[in-house]
Formats: structure tokens, sequence, C-alpha cells
């Protein structure tokens, strides 16, 4: 007889829209839970993240109540974890401790059931982990058993649990088989069945399987396929009989652990799930890795890269978290316990990567996780009397940050790239207006460009279909996208300052190739501070066809108030020639509404299409509304411009197809620049928050 442990682990991302919880526990989590409650021989695990707790507490408590229905009769074993789902090793131990604890003290006070081991965020281990879980009281962990072929082990070796210690501390590991991965629920229970008596008569004491719970209805095909053609009903009538032969024993880890020995010890590598890996790598990287796989074939040691190396690859990805980790220092300075749920909201995993899954691409996820950094910010900030300044590497990349900082908002300025305003959040809005996306090439653009998928047919869990549905990895994704993708050579931040072509046009500026003339984008900027006015400037260069054609020294000057911010700019040509060019001044914006609705905008008295690129002349402000929040956002020029605008863009591939998603909206008022050796040109630029 053998031991099938069989779990599920279910969770939506901070911020996910309402109907899509509902619609996924009408259609996924409370048909599969109703329908295994009526077999009390089928134990399983089942791990419940807190943002689906909390959505359940407020909008639909039956799932909890039928949990502990189960949890009391013994067919549930309830797992840990951090509480809001965050990847463990990229928060403070403190952090993780925390997080660790609230979910154990919420299970043990809802379920009256004290866990005893813990499902690990995107199996994202390292294993300095392995104390924080020990000292929060837990037994043991759950991994891929990848997790340990490539540390060495033998996949003949991983139908049992071994012994991981770290810093005088252990606890017991478990890999999830892999193959069960792929045929649960997605193969004919028979082939299940074939696959357990093949391990049964080879005399392996457990088959482990825990994966995502959506699979069980949510995602695509598998709703029809698991209740409509019964492969649920199949799947727990065959383990009854085998249960009933004494063939197989569903059970829980808990009981192995009571009843079974370990395999031994295990150390394993920094790791993830393969295609997780394989995400965190640059996009080039990605087509070489995949390219490579088909030469050499699959091996456990041809693998990608570390899960933080989102944080290199999507500087968006790494502000969010460097500036989570900064606030976390400052909760725990200042013992801030009312500022302490937010921050812990804020680490939820999901908007700080993208794959398939992840969500940096979904501006409403994005939104979610700034809007909670805002509140945990504007908490801390209830007693400030004066604006503060601080000089800081706040994104650790060096190279030092200004960060303004007030009662009202929290700006960031970054001099070594192009004196940019790369994070501007007002505290009324909850918002990060410079919570943008740059465009970049991502590995699967390669395929759209090629204007097909890669297909395989070799692999004999695809070619049978009539006889069971796709896993989500092996669905071919819908090519419903433009035929032109974009990318940009420089972020999309704010105050970019730019000289560029008298004959760039708005399509150049929408492709960001408008025949840029200065060197200021991108470039080092030096600072200086006078009490609260911040002065950035620059001695750089206007060139053509490679070719120096003066000296521009570019000063701008910022002073900040009430969430406002006045900026100053004066151009003085200290070359020896006369230039004539263009200046602009770049604004990317993002907007709450851009995640919840209810935006409009007005240039020259006249409300505009958001969505629509347009092209105007002589404009002295650009009026943005969010009505939701009723906020009226303006910025306001001291000389009438001509300006280009366009809603940036991005294609993005996610579990049912590409997407294509507005980002931030993206403005360039700009002037024409004549100015002879000596002669200084100067405009004033205003941002103003208020109410209507």
């Amino acid at each position: 007889m053998i031991r099938f442990i069989f779990g599920i682990h279910i969770h939506q991302p901070l911020g996910n829209l309402d109907w899509v919880i509902k619609k996924t526990t009408e259609k996924c989590y409370i048909p599969f839970l109703e329908k295994v409650s009526n077999f009390p021989f089928f134990k399983f695990v089942l791990h419940i993240s807190g943002v689906l707790i909390d959505w359940f507490e407020q909008n639909n408590p039956h799932y909890l109540k039928l949990v502990k229905k189960l949890v009391q009769s013994g067919q549930i074993e309830i797992l840990s974890g951090g509480y809001y789902e965050p990847i463990l090793s990229s928060i403070s131990k403190r952090d993780r401790r925390k997080q660790i604890s609230m979910l154990s003290q919420y299970i043990k006070k809802q379920f009256d059931y004290k866990p005893s081991g813990i499902w690990l965020t995107e199996r994202i281990w390292e294993p300095d982990v392995v104390e924080d879980i020990a000292r929060a009281g837990l037994r043991y962990v759950v991994v891929d058993d990848r997790h340990f072929i490539v540390s060495g082990f033998e996949s003949s070796e991983l139908h049992s649990y071994y012994i991981n210690e770290f810093n005088e501390t252990r606890i017991a590991i478990f890999p999830i088989d892999a193959k069960l991965r792929y045929l649960i629920p997605f193969r004919p229970p028979e082939e299940i069945e074939e696959y357990l008596n093949n391990l049964d008569k080879d005399g392996f004491p457990m088959a482990i399987y825990v994966d995502d719970g959506e699979k069980f209805g949510e995602w695509p095909g598998t709703h029809a396929w698991v209740y409509k053609d019964g492969w649920l009903d199949k799947f727990i009538e065959t383990m009854g009989r085998l249960n009933d032969y004494n063939k197989v024993q569903l059970t829980t880890f808990s009981h192995v652990l009571e009843e079974c020995s370990p395999q031994g010890i295990a150390y394993l590598s920094n790791a993830s799930y393969m295609e997780m890996e394989e995400w965190a790598l640059p996009a080039r990287k990605i087509i070489e890795l995949e390219s490579l796989k088909k030469k050499v074939g699959d091996s456990p040691y041809i693998r990608g890269g570390h899960w933080k190396n989102f944080f290199t690859k999507y500087p968006e990805s790494n502000r969010m978290h460097k500036f989570m980790l900064l606030l976390s220092s400052i909760v725990k300075k200042e013992k801030n316990r009312k500022a302490e749920k937010p921050l812990l909201l804020s680490q939820c995993n999901d908007a700080y990567w993208h794959g398939v899954f992840g969500g940096l691409y979904l501006p409403h996820l994005r939104y979610e996780i700034w809007k909670r950094l805002s509140e945990t910010l504007n908490i801390l900030s209830s007693d400030m009397e004066k604006t503060e300044v601080k000089i800081l590497d706040f994104d650790y990349d060096g190279k030092e940050e200004v960060w303004v900082h007030s009662e009202s908002s929290s700006s960031i300025f970054k001099p070594s790239y192009g004196g940019h305003l790369i994070h501007h959040i007002l505290f009324s809005s909850g918002n990060n207006y410079q919570n943008t996306l740059t465009r970049r090439f991502e590995a699967y653009h390669k395929k759209i460009k090629d204007a097909a998928l890669e297909k395989s047919n070799t692999d004999t869990e695809t070619n049978n279909e009539q006889k069971g549905v796709p896993s989500i990895h092996a669905i071919d994704k819908e090519l419903k996208v433009p035929p032109h993708i974009f990318y940009d050579w420089y972020e999309r931040n704010s105050f970019i300052d730019h000289f560029f072509s008298e004959s760039a046009t708005l399509e150049d500026y929408e492709k960001c190739d408008f025949l840029e003339m200065g060197d200021f984008v991108n470039q080092e900027y030096t600072i200086e501070q006078d009490g609260e006015t911040i002065v950035f400037s620059r001695n750089g260069g206007i060139y053509k066809s490679n070719r120096l054609i003066s000296t521009i020294y570019l000063t701008k000057i910022f002073a900040l108030t009430d969430g406002d911010i006045n900026c100053h700019y004066i151009i003085s040509n200290a070359g020896e020639n006369s230039i004539k060019t263009r200046f602009g001044i770049e604004f990317n914006l993002f907007f709450g509404f851009l995640a919840t609705g209810g935006g409009r905008m007005v240039l020259k008295g006249e409300t505009v299409d958001i969505l629509k690129k347009i092209s105007l002349d002589d404009v002295s402000s650009i009026v943005v509304f969010n009505d939701k929040q009723n906020l009226r956002f303006e910025i306001v020029l001291s000389r009438n411009c001509n300006l280009f605008y366009f809603p940036l863009q991005t294609i993005s591939q996610s579990e049912k197809g590409f997407d294509t998603t507005t980002q931030c909206l993206c403005f360039l008022p700009f002037w024409k620049l004549e100015l002879a050796p000596g002669e200084i040109y100067e405009v004033n630029v205003r941002w103003k928050f208020k109410k209507p």
C-alpha cells in the first residue's frame, strides 16, 4: 500500500478584481470542497492565503465554514505560510516571522487547529528560511522534487521526505512529485491509478501531490473537464476503490511524520519551479536557454535564474521592493504597530514578478501594492511637522537618490539617471503617480513577431487531448495583438529632459524614436540642496550626426509643497555656436483610474479621449480628473507649448494569451528653442493636485 498525500493551495493576488475572485469561488473553490466533503476517506491538505481568507470573511464565509467542518472531522490538514503570500526570502526575518505567525494564529483561532507545516510561496527556496520556519513552531515545508534534482538527487529517491538544517534548527522537507502535478487533473484518473500502482510495485512509500487549487475549475478548460465531464467524480471513485482494496491510503503530512522515518538529510540549492527560473532571466537569455534545451535536451543542470533577478530585470519591481524594505526598517525602528498591517499587505508577491502568472504587467496589482505602501508611509508621517530631504541609496544600486518626504507626499528623484522623478506618492489619493512601466523586449515577443507560437507534438501529455485537458503551460496562446511592438530606450519616469529634432512627429514619439539631439535623458546630473529646494544641473551637449554642435548648461530647480511640485528650468547655451532644436519635458504618469476606471482629461478647455494619441499646439495646461477619487491634477506651464500625447501600452503574456494593457499616460510638452551663444531660456512647470 502506498501513502498518497493530496494537497491544494489557493490564492488570489492582492488587488485582483472582485468579480474574478467571486467567479473563481463559485466555479472552483466551493464546488471542489462540496464534492470531496461527501467522501470522508478522501483526506487532503489545504493552504489558503490570507488575501483569500480576508475576502472570504467579507464576501463568502460559507467557504470558511465548510473548511472548519472538514478540519474538525479530520478530513483536512491546514498548512500555514506567510499570511499575505510574500516570497519569504525577499522580506526581512522579522516580517517573515510576523507573516507566518499571523496565519498560524488565524488557523488556530478560526479552525481550532495548530498547523504543523508551511506552504512556501511559489516554492521559492533559500536555505535560511529554515530557521524562521522552525522558530515559528512548524515542522515541515513542501517544495518541488526539482529542488532536490538540481541539487544532485535522483528522481527515484524522492518518494519520501528528508531533513534539512540551518543554524542549529531543522525541519522536514517533502518533495512534490512533478509527474503527479501534470497528471492531476489534466489526465484521466486511470492514468493516475496506473502511476500510483507502479510506485507501489516499485516499493516507494509515498506519493506527494500539492498544487494550485485553481486547476480544479478556474484554469482555461478545467471547469468543464473537472465537473461537467466528470473528472472529479471519476477520480474520487478511483481513489475510493484503491482505498477499499488497501492499495492507496489518502493521508496527510503530519500523519506521515508520525508513521514514517525520513529518507535522510538533504541540503538544497536556491530554487523555484522550472518556469519561474526561466522567467527570471533577461529576455534574450530566455531565448538562448530555449535554444540550448532544443540542442541538448532537458537537464536539471540547465536552468534559469534566481527569483530575485526580477529586481534587476525590472527597475519598477525593484523600486517597489526596496521602498517596502525601507518602510519595514522604519516600522521596526519606530515600533509602529498600526503601520504593520499595510506593510505586510504590500509584501504580497504577485505584482513583483512577471511570467505566465505574476502581475507586474497588471496595473491594478501594482496600484494595490503602492496603495498599501502609501498607507504605511502615511501612518508613519502623521506626526511630521515639516518636509524632510534625505540623500540615500534606496534602490540598492550604489548611487544616491533624493527622498523628499512630508506629511502629505513622498517623492524620490534619481540624479544619476537624468534627474528624473521616479516616485511621487500623494497620500490623499494613495497613488504613486510614477507607478509606470517601461516598454521592453520580452522573450515571447519573438513568437509574436514570427506570427506563430512553437508547438510541441512530441509530448504525450498533449497528444491525446480528447482524453484530457492541457496544462496551462501547454495551451496555445491566441495571437490577438497589434502588428507593431515598440520599445523604450529610457525608463518611463517624469521630468525627462529632451532636445530633439524639429522634424520629429507624434508617431516618432510614440515609437520612442524621435531623433534625440541631447545627452540629458538618462545621464548623470549634479545635485545641490538649499533647505527644501533641490537643484539638479548638467553640462551636456547638443549633437547632430554624432557631431557636437554646442554645449548646454541645464538647471532644474524643484520646490515641493503640500504634494505639489514646482520646477523652474534654466537652459544656457554655453558653447560657441548657435543651436536650433526643440526642448521638451516628458512626463509619464500613472493615475488610479488606469486600475479602477473613471478618468478624463481636458486640453485647451475641451475633454479629450484619454485612449487616443494627440498632437496640439498653443497648450498652456494639462488637466486630468480622477472622478472616483474626486481629484484634479494639472500641469501648468509658464510658456504655451506644443504637446505630444499618447497612452503607453504593453504587450504581455498571461495564462489566457496575450494582453494589450495601458500602463501610463505619456506627455511631452515642448518648445522651439533657438539660442545664440550665451543666451538663456527659462520655463516653469508646476504640478497641482486639488479637489475640483
